[in-house]
């Protein structure tokens, strides 16, 4: 049996580390097991699962952009103390470069630089992190990425064009997601929505959600249809301007939060639209999730491309105004749904698949490290 080391930020209910679970929930741990080093000193949300499947979770501070020496020179320190990992594998995006450079330095022979994001904004914080990543390919073995575009963010079109990129979209139990009609009336009820119309949207309450921006349409759909609402589904740092919007418009009554939740399955079951109108994304699994389950789907232009599987996805530039997305709502077919559970697994982003995929890789690398 190997041991990989995944470098995450903090094993919570996220995007990244629900795929990440996935993965490990569904790989042969006999043949391969997961531990996970995080950039943070209190506990995720997942630790405990992954302690019963035999992993270890290891803490550090967060990473300090001012003192990335320091975190470099710990990550070596660690590997060099532990000395049972032949494979590392980073997932926090730009900030790889210090673990695979640890990595190097401690001489870790296989060291994967996994992009999982296309940040396109322009700020002090990513002019920063791009300088971060140039010297990423010295450091790094291997590149992998979520999608094309999340290729060439973190690796470069010439990279990417000459096949050094290897993408492993994300994958997704898609069987989880079918849609069943009987458990969408039951959570339908729970949820107290009624003849509602019923708008989801599931991740993080973070600015790149651009979740300003859906109360905005939101607002315009109740000027349409006063028989509707909207839940979202997450957590994070944008909650109280979320809120705030929220009692300024006096949407308290048709605007639910429902925090982070481990139904997310029943959830999209009892919803008639998921929108998602987010910055940018590397390749959203929550859109794969509502995919699978039928739901008609309203999501950026900006996300890429390859995440649009089923003919139920429509994609819609964020420079519109709100008017035009929640037009578009309303004359959306939200009648007579059927699960995509078979269009995710034959378009090949059903996880064991995925987990399949890379525990190959995975022995491959070690055999010839």
């Amino acid at each position: 049996m190997i041991r990989v080391l995944h470098i995450v930020t903090c094993m919570n209910r996220a995007g990244l580390e629900s795929r990440l679970m996935d993965i490990y929930r569904n790989i042969d741990r006999e043949k391969v097991q997961f531990d996970f080093y995080t950039n943070r000193t209190e506990e995720g949300e997942f630790d405990s699962e992954i302690r019963d499947f035999g992993g270890k979770v290891y803490y550090s501070d967060p990473i300090n952009p001012l003192r990335i020496d320091l975190k470099i020179k710990e990550f070596k320190a660690f590997l060099l103390e532990k000395r049972c990992y032949s494979i590392i594998h980073s997932h926090v995006n730009e900030w790889s470069t210090l673990f695979c450079k640890g990595g190097m330095l401690a001489g870790v022979p296989v060291r994967i630089a996994h992009s999982r994001g296309a940040n396109k904004t322009l700020s002090m914080a990513t002019i920063f992190k791009d300088i971060i990543k140039m010297p990423i390919k010295k450091y790094a073995t291997d590149y992998f990425a979520v999608s094309k575009e999340a290729g060439t963010h973190l690796f470069g079109k010439k990279a990417l064009d000459s096949g050094r990129v290897i993408i492993l979209p994300n994958g997704i139990d898609a069987t989880r997601y079918a849609f069943n009609e009987n458990e969408r009336d039951v959570y339908r009820a729970e949820l107290n929505i009624g003849d509602n119309i019923a708008i989801i949207h599931v991740g993080n309450l973070i600015a790149v959600k651009n979740h300003l921006f859906l109360l905005k349409i939101f607002m315009e759909l109740k000027q349409r249809e006063e028989n509707i609402k909207l839940f979202l589904v997450g957590e994070g740092e944008e909650r109280a301007r979320i809120e705030a919007f929220i009692k300024e418009h006096e949407l308290g009554e048709d605007v639910i939060l429902l925090g982070k939740r481990k139904d997310v399955p029943q959830l999209l079951q009892a919803a008639d639209v998921f929108i998602f109108p987010s910055f940018h994304e590397g390749f959203p699994g929550a859109v794969l999730e509502a995919e699978a389950s039928g739901l008609p789907c309203l999501i950026s232009d900006t996300i890429t491309k390859e995440v649009k599987i089923t003919k139920n996805v429509i994609r819609l530039s964020i420079k519109e105004d709100p008017s035009k997305w929640a037009k578009t709502v309303v004359n959306l077919e939200t009648e007579n749904r059927t699960d995509c559970v078979n269009d995710i697994i034959n378009a090949g982003y059903d996880i064991k698949n995925l987990a399949s995929r890379m525990e190959n890789m995975y022995l491959k690398m070690e055999s010839s490290s």
